[in-house]
């Protein structure tokens, strides 16, 4: 095992628009990382750069402690699983396993000592001289996962394996990760754009927007304390409702909304007289003490079997909020209803820098470390 740093890592293919701007980064040893961003982050990209398949423009990656910025891939002792599953359909899975060892020249022991293991742990005992064809999707991943893992690497690099699966393998298959990582405890460094499989399997999480790591952090910490209005609306399904809210008779007021100014805002506020609001969906709630009330009514209502999401307008052709409630409350659309929120569970954002104002003022220059 060993852990993976990257100092001030640049790479740019156009020079207008760099692909990954001035990023740091440690990934600590045994730490399963996961990067997670929209298309065109840079997520892949950097990626690339830690397995030694692109060279960075600036900057330097360490890998164990070695400085492996010019070392060829080969070299890094790292292990790549692809979005697809580039397994050789000729091979049946126990050759599939074998290739890379025999390529090194190990000795046939040591071959069948590392298949075994690796079969037994991925539990693909009964598939062994079966064919890729012949095998379902996770199957064929898990073989794809199983051929980086009996090269016994210091860091598996994963580049979105789970995206080519179906919703309902995908599941599972997350769960069969995060199973592995902890038994192998290998460290791992993850690239997805579905935030939910990032929140779900990352130790850690770097959440990335235009080649700039925006927020690294558990996982929880990313939900409760996003740094700015980017990571608050990028983490979380559905996604943060936001307003643009203003401060008029000692209250933030957008449309039926009216937040009452405690403390805690009032000390975030700083004397601003306009604010962009967030509410999660699923701080709001039918029955509660908030001190936040507000009641709107509902023009759509979404079934979710645990839950229900309620869609209404705050203002007339203004934003649309979405709240999760009770999948046993009895609304109706068109009816008024009274919703009410915790103060805390209010965010603020500056208008201009979108920074989050409870954590803005440390966090103007570098993207926040949450734990």
């Amino acid at each position: 095992m060993a852990s993976v740093t990257l100092h001030d890592v640049s790479k740019s293919y156009d020079a207008a628009v760099p692909a990954v701007a001035d990023l740091t980064l440690e990934v600590v040893d045994g730490e399963f990382m996961v990067l997670v961003g929209p298309s065109g982050c840079g997520k892949s990209t950097l990626l690339r750069m830690i397995a030694g398949f692109v060279a960075p423009s600036e900057g330097s990656i360490t890998i164990g402690g070695r400085d492996v910025t010019d070392v060829r891939p080969r070299d890094r002792d790292v292990a790549m699983v692809f979005q697809s599953y580039a397994l050789y359909p000729h091979m049946t899975v126990r050759q599939n396993l074998e290739f890379g060892l025999k390529r090194r020249r190990q000795p046939r022991a040591a071959i069948d000592e590392q298949v075994s293991e690796a079969a037994r742990v991925l539990e693909l005992e009964p598939l062994l001289d079966r064919h890729p064809d012949t095998l379902s999707g996770g199957q064929r991943q898990r073989v794809a996962i199983g051929r980086a893992m009996v090269r016994e690497p210091a860091v598996y690099l994963m580049d979105e394996p789970l995206s080519n699966l179906d919703a309902k393998l995908r599941v599972s298959m997350r769960s069969e990760l995060a199973r592995l990582h902890a038994t192998l405890g290998v460290t791992t460094i993850y690239v997805t754009h579905d935030q939910t499989e990032a929140m779900t399997l990352g130790d850690r999480v770097c959440v990335l927007d235009g080649g700039v790591l925006q927020q690294v952090g558990e996982p929880r910490a990313l939900y409760e304390r996003p740094v700015n209005r980017f990571v608050a609306g990028f983490i979380g399904s559905p996604a943060m409702n936001f307003v643009e809210a203003e401060v008029i008779d000692d209250a933030l007021v957008y449309g039926a909304l009216r937040i009452p100014l405690d403390g805690r805002l009032r000390d975030e506020l700083d004397g601003r007289r306009s604010v962009t609001v967030g509410i999660r969906p699923g701080d709001f709630d039918l029955d509660g003490d908030g001190a936040v009330r507000v009641t709107v009514t509902p023009e759509l209502l979404e079934y979710l079997g645990g839950e229900q999401a309620v869609e209404f307008p705050l203002a007339e052709r203004g934003e649309r909020f979405v709240a999760l409630v009770s999948p046993r409350a009895p609304i109706g659309l068109g009816r008024p209803l009274e919703l009410c929120v915790a103060s805390d569970r209010i965010h603020l954002f500056d208008h201009g820098s979108g920074l989050a104002l409870r954590s803005g003022r440390d966090a103007v220059r570098r993207p926040l470390e949450t734990r």
